[in-house]
């Protein structure tokens, strides 16, 4: 197997399940153990793999209303804005953007209050000039 395709089914089986034992890996693709502690190793250092995470099934663990804020802030505030969402517990992703929106932010909280709550409180930071959220209703993946 060449290695750009070793990778990739690699990378298919972490994000399949991110506790899949190097060993199990190696077995289900057909090279051996070291060889596929070696390459992962190396995408780790490459920074195609950055971290392993966990998928919440159980309604308990997880926040139950999420959202997708799209922000206009003003460029000489943005890096400012940027810092003080990106340490907000209820942004989950946050992106820069092109077009009329200049941050698009994935938003997680236990209730609609609390959502209304956080977005009263970003329409109140500084250069931001308007916002505009979509509710998340169902993942279809």
């Amino acid at each position: 197997m060449m290695t750009q395709d070793l990778d990739t089914h690699i990378i298919k089986s972490l994000k399949q399940n991110a506790r899949t034992s190097v060993t199990q890996m190696s077995k289900e693709l057909g090279v051996s153990r070291v060889t596929m502690d070696s390459r992962i190793k190396k995408m780790e250092k490459r920074g195609d793999i950055t971290g392993y995470t966990v998928t919440l099934g159980s309604e308990d663990f997880r926040q139950t209303v999420s959202s997708w804020v799209m922000v206009d802030v003003a460029a000489k505030s943005e890096e400012t804005t940027i810092c003080r969402l990106s340490s907000m517990p209820e942004v989950t992703r946050l992106f820069t953007t092109s077009g009329r929106w200049n941050l698009a932010i994935e938003i997680q909280t236990n209730t609609l209050q609390a959502m209304s709550t956080f977005i009263a409180h970003l329409r109140q930071l500084p250069g931001v000039r308007e916002t505009e959220t979509s509710l998340l209703l169902s993942s279809r993946h």
